[in-house]
């Protein structure tokens, strides 16, 4: 499972040499890594098929079915949450601005010139850009992110990303 899981993360850190696209209007949008909806996919259906043999199987005590019915719910939460997510989630930049659509939908805006940091988290994997109001943090696991450090590169101040940039392999 540990040999799994850390070929996944290699997979989903070498993302961070891809470049996408940009659409027509030059327009990059970039979104979470399938594997995200994958996990969350079969996370869910993991939860349904312990719930069905927990339940039918006759094998769990009427005392234990609140426990079985605690970790199913778990699972089933933490699914939900990574398929939205990878449904969800996204970044769009241009030009001109970056805009953030979350989880729920709600959108976080910087235009290039209001961007007074750019720092990078390795623990977490975050790209972090910070205005004077608001914050976005951008996970490295975004498909495209490259294209996303090209385009900082290109209208953002050098004192405002510093080593960042370096840091993540764009010079």
């Amino acid at each position: 499972m540990f040999v799994l899981i850390n070929l996944l993360m290699k997979v989903l850190d070498n993302g961070v040499k891809e470049e996408i696209t940009p659409l027509s209007e030059g327009k990059i949008v970039l979104k979470l890594s399938k594997i995200y909806g994958i996990a969350g996919v079969l996370s869910i259906i993991t939860s349904v098929i312990f719930a069905i043999i927990a339940i039918f199987s006759g094998s769990v005590s009427k005392d234990d079915i609140l426990s079985v019915l605690a970790i199913v719910a778990l699972f089933l939460l933490l699914g939900l949450i990574l398929v939205l997510y990878s449904r969800n989630t996204m970044i769009e930049a241009s030009a001109d601005k970056v805009v953030y659509t979350g989880l729920t939908g709600k959108k976080k805006e910087i235009r290039w010139s209001q961007i007074k940091q750019v720092s990078f988290n390795n623990n977490s994997k975050e790209v972090t850009l910070k205005s004077n109001s608001t914050k976005i943090k951008i996970h490295i696991h975004y498909r495209g992110i490259r294209s996303l450090l090209i385009l900082i590169k290109e209208n953002v101040d050098e004192t405002i990303y510093g080593q960042t940039l370096s840091q993540l392999g764009v010079d």
